[in-house]
């Protein structure tokens, strides 16, 4: 049963509602951009002095380069706490016996019992020949694809419990397949 009191004080209500919604709306997407645009100069800086670390370091300036990209990553982290996401992104990740094949190919494994562990707070590259995969244990950290067997965790925590749209925003993987030149000049 319908009360004519309860509707007239939600019709009264409702474009109070809305107008708020519209102005905090806006007022995030402006937040938001200039959050995006300085995760983008956070990673234009790394990437160009890790790309570039023979020049960096011909002209000795990798404490320059550590002083440039730290006080941006500072920079940036303010930006997450503003916006109220002062979480603890950085966490133990763990690859354990992993086993994988590509659907299209389920025959050829791609990954045998594969081990990896990667400490809080480090930072690991991963290299070697082309088709060794590289690329497919950043895709599977992703969750763009379920592992056939076993588990990957970060803090322990199964990443199949994950929503992966969340879980492919927290976990920064770069996978460069061509080079890169800076963007600045070099002092």
């Amino acid at each position: 049963m319908l009360s004519p009191q309860l509707t007239a004080a939600m019709l009264l209500c409702m474009p109070k509602i809305i107008l708020v919604g519209i102005l905090l709306e806006k007022s995030m997407y402006k937040f938001s951009a200039g959050v995006q645009k300085k995760i983008t100069k956070v990673i234009t800086v790394g990437e160009e002095a890790i790309q570039n670390i023979r020049i960096v370091r011909t002209f000795a300036t990798e404490n320059q380069e550590t002083e440039i990209f730290s006080k941006e990553v500072e920079h940036e982290s303010e930006l997450y706490k503003n916006l109220g996401l002062d979480i603890d992104l950085f966490q133990n990740i763990k690859f354990e016996n992993v086993e994988f094949s590509y659907p299209i190919q389920p025959d050829l494994v791609i990954l045998k019992n594969f081990n990896l562990a990667i400490p809080i707070g480090k930072t690991v590259s991963i290299v070697g020949s082309s088709g060794n995969g590289k690329s497919t244990i950043a895709v599977l950290l992703k969750r763009f694809y379920n592992i056939d067997e076993n588990s990957i965790s970060i803090d322990k925590l199964d990443i199949t419990f994950l929503n992966s749209n969340y879980l492919r925003c927290i976990v920064l993987v770069y996978i460069n397949q061509e080079p890169i030149f800076f963007a600045t000049s070099i002092k």
